[in-house]
């Protein structure tokens, strides 16, 4: 098991594809119909993960990726500095980057919750209520937070779980609504692979793939949420349940304070308008967030998608230049062909034309499997 930079090409080479595949295929719902939401977000956390895992394992095979490739290899190992090919500078930018943005993605979520713990929290017996009849028994509480610093319902915390509520009156059915939807988003743990996916962004800052994948993983996590809210709902609560996401959208189309920190918040929606329609044209056609089905299928494929990924490596090979190689009288070819092994005294003897020479065991064994004939 190892890290080289064929590993890392073939990691980002095989996630790139499937991202650009799984995006497209998910846009025109196809991947919805074949595997549901719950499986596509499988298939994104198996691009997650294969990013995460850039090793070659002992099963790896080692496959020559042709002349171009060897071109390509020359070029990044071309020597700029004393001593550093492109490649390592690369890895040093690379490197220094992805620290600038993981710890800009760190201070960002302290700062998050240092706000969460001052702003002003408005009491609400009416929330608190509705939020005891969405939990099921055993259910971890989360904090209900009514509060004039946010416009837009809201929940945040992978740990210490939120629910933010903006200070003006909802109606019980909004209310039940609002908490229904950011619990289940919370209940997902939701915020936590928010969390995941954008430290992969930070990581891979410079592939614009991942931004891709943070964009259409973000949809699909609200369009799961939406599925599974309005699972048992008939038409009618579909559609007050649309209503109130949408006069929260006519409402709320200007930046709040919690904006800045959208990589830790899940929001009621996201203030893009084919987003939504998105969502409302998927809860209307009554598609669920999660399928037995979808998920068998979805599973099955990333397993499938894992083994082949990581079978085989594309590596550069070059062949021995000939004017290297010495070719004299004491020079001479040894092959299956012209010669043979035999073992005397508990060693192992190679014969080749005239010649005799004591070889070791491993050696023997390695010509043994190449061919090579023994006589005892």
């Amino acid at each position: 098991m190892q890290i080289t930079i064929f590993s890392v090409w073939m990691t980002i080479l095989w996630s790139s594809i499937l991202i650009l595949i799984f995006y497209v295929l998910r846009k025109k719902l196809v991947l919805l119909d074949v595997c549901s939401v719950s499986g596509v977000l499988i298939l994104y956390i198996f691009c997650i993960i294969r990013l995460m895992i850039p090793i070659e394992l002992p099963w790896t095979k080692e496959l020559w990726g042709g002349e171009i490739y060897n071109r390509v290899y020359d070029v990044v190992r071309y020597e700029v500095l004393s001593g550093i090919n492109i490649y390592q500078m690369f890895g040093l930018i690379w490197m220094a980057g992805a620290l600038f943005f993981f710890i800009k993605l760190t201070i960002r979520y302290i700062k998050l919750t240092k706000t969460l713990d001052r702003i002003h929290v408005i009491k609400d017996e009416r929330a608190e209520n509705v939020l005891t009849t969405v939990l099921k028994d055993k259910e971890k509480r989360p904090e209900i937070m009514k509060t004039s610093a946010v416009q837009i319902p809201c929940c945040v915390g992978a740990f210490h779980k939120r629910i933010l509520i903006p200070e003006k009156e909802y109606s019980d059915e909004e209310l039940h609504y609002i908490i229904l939807h950011e619990h289940t988003h919370l209940k997902n743990n939701d915020v936590l692979t928010k969390l995941l996916i954008n430290s992969i962004c930070a990581v891979y800052w410079w592939n614009p793939l991942v931004y891709l994948l943070r964009k259409d993983m973000q949809q699909s996590l609200e369009i799961r949420c939406d599925g599974q809210v309005s699972k048992k709902m008939d038409s009618i609560f579909r559609s007050n349940y649309l209503a109130v996401m949408l006069a929260e959208f006519k409402d709320n189309c200007h930046a709040d304070e919690f904006k800045k920190y959208h990589s830790s918040v899940m929001p009621l929606f996201e203030k893009h308008s084919e987003k939504l329609i998105e969502r409302f044209q998927l809860v209307s056609d009554r598609k669920n967030g999660t399928s037995v089905k979808g998920n068998l299928v979805a599973t099955a494929i990333t397993i499938c998608l894992l083994l082949a990924s990581y079978s085989f490596v594309l590596q550069s090979k070059y062949d021995c230049p000939i004017e290297e190689i010495e070719n004299d009288d004491i020079s001479y070819s040894v092959n299956s062909d012209n010669s043979y092994i035999t073992i005397r005294d508990g060693e192992y003897i190679l014969h080749s034309g005239q010649r005799e020479k004591v070889i070791s065991e491993e050696a023997a064994q390695m010509m043994i499997e190449e061919g090579f004939l023994v006589i005892e």
